[in-house]
């Protein structure tokens, strides 16, 4: 499953999820590892009109009949 959030403020200005600042950020990333693994992930883009793109992946499963 894979959800975006948008924001259409200044932009990223070459930083990444894994570069920016943060222990929010920080904190996120080493949940999103030790929850998942290598299939969730945090992912920061600059959006091409300016502002921000935030991208959470996480596996999709279902629970067993």
């Amino acid at each position: 499953m894979t959800n975006s959030v948008s924001w259409p403020g200044r932009g990223l200005r070459g930083v990444t999820a894994e570069t920016a600042p943060g222990i929010g950020l920080e904190n996120t990333r080493e949940r999103l590892t030790t929850m998942y693994g290598e299939r969730g992930s945090l992912e920061l883009r600059g959006h091409p009109q300016g502002g921000t793109i935030a991208v959470i992946r996480l596996p999709w499963r279902t629970e067993p009949q």
